[in-house]
């Protein structure tokens, strides 16, 4: 693998990881600790949450992919879709506010489907949906976490 090869997987990453830390960190700002009496967690959770999950799920272009694919462990190929899902993950997170957590989820849980593969348009819809009802009715109902409405509501 040349230098440019590696350079090429471990900066998308390397950007990814200071984009999530730096917006997870922000999340601790004291304005946002502001609890609710009425919720089980303060409105800071979900973004927690998510900014972690895409923090842990960025690691591995730095220091995991190179080296498989040093190894030839790895065809470069199949690294791209693991980009992709962490950028639509970053993307996701940039038109949560704007769109609502409903419309984001569906669309997210749709190009995730995408990235992996599917192309049967009924089956990545029909999943979509389910993902973003059941992942709505988990956190609004089950866990009390409020979440975004959008702007269009």
């Amino acid at each position: 693998m040349t230098i440019r090869e590696e350079v090429a997987v471990r900066l998308p990453g390397a950007v990814l990881v200071a984009v999530a830390a730096i917006l997870l960190w922000h999340t601790f700002d004291p304005s946002y600790s502001s609890r609710l009496s009425t919720l089980k967690f303060g409105p800071v959770f979900f973004p927690r949450v998510i900014l972690t999950v895409w923090l842990l799920l960025s690691l591995p272009l730095i220091f995991v992919v190179p080296r498989a694919l040093r190894r030839s462990v790895l065809e470069h190929r199949k690294v791209w879709p693991g980009v992709f899902f962490v950028f639509a993950l970053a993307i996701y997170l940039w038109l949560l506010p704007g769109l609502g957590y409903l419309l984001a989820t569906f669309l997210f849980g749709a190009v995730v489907q995408l990235i992996a593969g599917d192309r049967k348009p009924l089956r990545f819809v029909f999943w979509s949906a389910v993902l973003t009802v059941m992942s709505w009715v988990c956190f609004e109902l089950g866990l009390e976490i409020i979440l975004p409405a959008g702007k269009w509501l």
